[in-house]
């Protein structure tokens, strides 16, 4: 199977991943925006999780050629397997708007994976072992890849007398608790800025306003550049990769800065999660803040557009005599977005400003406030934690900036039709 993906180009699957890709429970991340509310702030953030998984595949697939020839070993096919199948199932738990939907806490999207793999590998034609302990470990490996701070779980994989403890690096690939380096982050960096370059508010060197790039080659050169330790228990990254690295961490900030964390974005999100909770309070149907991977054909269908469609129903049955919630002012330092006129973008948009009546003015304050909070790059890069192979005396020398970020906008609003 062939995929042709914006950031990394064209690659080829081999069959258990593209069985994989083709099930109904992975063909459904097409349906879930990767930057969750700030599709209806920008409408280039129109990446989907669909992609993101599989661009994460790619360079764990990568990077784990590159770790064979760095350090002249060869890696079992099994813990590739199941390393690469972990990159292309991390996100497969995530609800509607990715991480907006993280307000229900019933189950991490970590947790929703579990029960989402188990629907995969329940398919006779997906299997990484014919044989079935193996398989079954396997199916747990990847879980705890997915979740390492799920330690019951990763005692029971590594406990595992099938499991070789030769093997314990790979738990610093997907999802790297240890120095957060990983294979996720190196994705989604890239392709938020592959997508976002042209939005107003991409962030800017503060010294020579010029575009805050992300460069692939040095992000990518980090993972590809690294080996595993001589016991085996770690990955390695090359001193020399000291400044690139220091450049991912701060990247990511400024992305929190000026995009993920962007107040209007973090205020729609606020609406979305108010209209949810009313729309669960008003309906006699099963409640979408309650379905999660647990009932694994409602999860299904649980999509973006399934939950504007579903806040659409609600504002139907509403009496248009009702208070109309209108955003009047915002009161920050930053310029009125332009309206960009793109037809699914303005359709989106429009149906959330549109639900927004839906929620009763009496309920709630009539200023809200949107409180950002970023640790900056040096106080965030955990550089002890950071296990460098090569001479320490020729680490690049950076400028980090430390501390945090931290501000509050207000959102205020007015009832438009207090007439009464």
């Amino acid at each position: 199977m062939k995929i042709t993906d914006v950031v990394h180009g064209d690659f080829h699957l081999p069959p258990i991943v593209a069985a994989i890709v083709k099930t109904d429970i992975f063909q459904r991340l097409k349906g879930i925006h990767q930057l969750g509310s700030l599709y209806f702030v920008a409408p280039e953030a129109k990446s989907n999780r669909y992609e993101h998984c599989l661009g994460t595949y790619y360079v764990a697939d990568q990077m784990l050629k590159h770790l064979e020839s760095n350090w002249n070993l060869s890696i079992d096919l099994f813990y590739k397997q199941c390393v690469t199948i972990a990159g292309l199932l991390h996100d497969i738990g995530h609800g509607p708007f990715s991480h907006c939907w993280d307000f229900n806490k019933l189950r991490s999207h970590e947790r929703n994976a579990y029960d989402c793999i188990d629907h995969i590998f329940s398919r006779d034609d997906i299997k990484i072992s014919d044989n079935g302990e193996k398989n079954s470990l396997a199916v747990e490996i990847i879980k705890s890849l997915i979740n390492p701070e799920d330690m019951e779980l990763k005692t029971r994989v590594t406990g595992n007398p099938l499991f070789d403890s030769n093997y314990m690096f790979i738990y610093e690939i997907i999802s790297n608790k240890k120095c957060e380096l990983d294979v996720d982050k190196a994705d989604y960096l890239l392709r938020d800025n592959h997508y976002m370059t042209d939005c107003d508010f991409f962030p800017r060197d503060p010294n020579t306003n010029e575009k805050y790039i992300v460069r692939s080659k040095d992000i990518l050169g980090i993972f590809y550049n690294a080996r595993i330790s001589d016991d085996r228990q770690h990955v390695e990254f090359r001193t020399l990769d000291f400044g690139n690295i220091y450049h991912l961490f701060d990247s990511r900030t400024q992305f929190h800065i000026h995009m993920y964390q962007q107040s209007e974005c973090n205020f729609k999100e606020i609406l979305l999660v108010e209209l949810v909770k009313e729309r669960d309070q008003r309906s006699t149907l099963k409640k979408l803040s309650e379905i999660d991977s647990r009932k694994i054909e409602d999860f299904l269908e649980l999509t973006d557009e399934v939950v504007l469609k579903e806040l659409e129903k609600v504002n139907d049955e509403i009496d248009s005599r009702n208070k109309v919630l209108q955003m009047t002012e915002k009161l920050t330092v930053e310029e009125e977005l332009e309206k960009v006129k793109n037809d699914e973008y303005q359709r989106m948009f429009s149906a959330l400003n549109g639900l927004s009546y839906s929620i009763s003015i009496e309920k709630r304050e009539k200023s809200i406030p949107v409180h950002v909070k970023v640790k900056y790059a040096g106080e965030k890069m955990r550089e002890d934690d950071i296990p460098f192979y090569g001479d320490i005396t020729k680490k690049p020398k950076v400028n980090q900036m430390k501390g945090v970020y931290e501000k509050t906008w207000y959102y205020t609003f007015n009832d438009s039709n207090n007439n009464n």
